[in-house]
């Protein structure tokens, strides 16, 4: 009887936390890829800047990393030398704006790799996010935000 309660209880939390589990499966982009009907040739090549990106942005957020490090660094001393901090908040500042432009570069050069009417269909489903992207992210169906964040 013991064994059957604690099954059912089992069931009871688990089945819940399986179904309010974000839908997204990670097929979104072979979803796009099939979409477009992409010839080896350019899959291939989507791939290898797909990677250069990846390696790019790594160092990126690696030096993001350490510069905010550096500045919680310089806040925790007494007296806080005001030109040096804002130097790391504009260096911040460059970087993420390196990342931004980095992500910009692939995203026209992926673009660039398509035919007329592959960068129609392009245009077609990279506005549907295949139902996730902001939509999924921030609305609900009715455009009311999901979640809202607590400010201090």
């Amino acid at each position: 009887m013991k064994k059957l309660i604690s099954l059912a209880l089992v069931l009871m939390l688990a089945v819940p936390a399986l179904t309010w589990s974000q839908p997204f499966d990670g097929k979104g982009r072979m979803l796009l890829c099939d979409k477009l009907n992409l010839s080896e040739d350019q899959q291939n090549r989507i791939d290898e800047l797909r990677y250069e990106l990846k390696e790019k942005l790594i160092d990126l957020k690696a030096e993001l990393q350490k510069n905010r490090l550096e500045m919680r660094k310089l806040k925790s001393q007494n007296k806080i030398d005001e030109k040096q901090y804002m130097q790391l908040v504009e260096n911040c500042n460059n970087i993420r704006s390196a990342i931004r432009t980095e992500t910009a570069k692939h995203w026209l050069a992926v673009y660039n790799l398509l035919d007329d009417s592959q960068k129609e269909l392009w245009a077609k489903y990279r506005n549907e996010n295949f139902g996730f992207g902001k939509k999924f992210n921030n609305n609900c169906c009715d455009g009311q935000p999901r979640f809202k964040r607590w400010r201090r």
